[in-house]
């Protein structure tokens, strides 16, 4: 699902270790690792404790603690059909439908 470059966000780092793949990994890292604040000079974000080579924002860890996104990112950690599927209707609608401008 990608990785965040310092020199366009701020950020550093990939979510996964498998940043070009789409898949649960994400929901996965985000459950299963412990995530500590980055000492850095950077903007806030948390790096796995174990490694130090994966990063989440502090908005990734929303997934994982409030109550609502929880309910939802448990599902796509357990059941990467169901995140496909969902995925796939989403890209749908969105491609097929597209957006107002304000």
């Amino acid at each position: 699902m990608g990785r965040c470059h310092p020199s366009r966000s701020g950020f550093d780092g990939p979510w996964t270790f498998n940043p070009f793949s789409f898949g649960q990994l994400f929901f996965k890292e985000l459950f299963d690792r412990e995530w500590v604040k980055k000492d850095w000079k950077g903007p806030t974000q948390f790096v796995d404790k174990q490694t130090k080579k994966l990063m989440m924002l502090p908005a990734d860890l929303e997934f994982r603690d409030d109550p609502e996104f929880r309910k939802w990112s448990l599902k796509y950690k357990d059941d990467g059909k169901a995140l496909s599927d969902d995925f796939g209707k989403a890209y749908k609608k969105l491609t097929e439908l597209g957006f107002k401008q304000f």
